[in-house]
């Protein structure tokens, strides 16, 4: 996480110093791309938690947002062709996010949540674990001052 919010500062510093020579430095911030990647992580984390792949993603990577379904890359690409074109000269030091609504919630995206019994005696299904949780499941640790 700490190198994504470097990016971020990096990214708004070269905003500063570029804009005066006509350049543009933005983020963009998607959820989770439907990559090969993301599929093989999908597939572990079906196989580590004992449900189906649908349910990873539907149950897990999607609950908190909004739209209920992967970013495409060619949503990112575009995002990012958009912001190379003279219509984008004077958005420069912002961050764009892909994320179905994710960020409207105030939900910071994780792949690898912690899951918590579901109300569904037996089904062995979870649902992600709210960030103020602990592991064991019991009330957060207290925060200091």
């Amino acid at each position: 996480m700490s190198a994504k919010h470097g990016l971020e500062g990096l990214s708004k510093v070269a905003a500063l110093e570029g804009a005066p020579h006509g350049v543009t430095s933005n983020c963009i911030n998607p959820a989770y791309v439907r990559t090969p990647l993301l599929e093989t992580q999908i597939a572990d984390q079906a196989r580590n938690h004992g449900i189906s792949e649908t349910e990873v993603v539907q149950q897990i990577m999607l609950a908190p947002a909004a739209v209920k379904r992967l970013v495409e890359p060619s949503e990112v690409a575009s995002l990012a062709l958009f912001l190379c074109s003279p219509n984008a000269d004077s958005m420069t030091g912002s961050s764009y996010c892909l994320d179905g609504g994710w960020t409207a919630l105030g939900a910071t995206p994780r792949l690898l949540l912690p899951l918590l019994p579901s109300a569904e005696a037996g089904s062995g299904v979870g649902r992600p674990a709210p960030a103020s949780a602990s592991p064991s499941g019991g009330p957060p640790p207290p925060t200091a001052g």
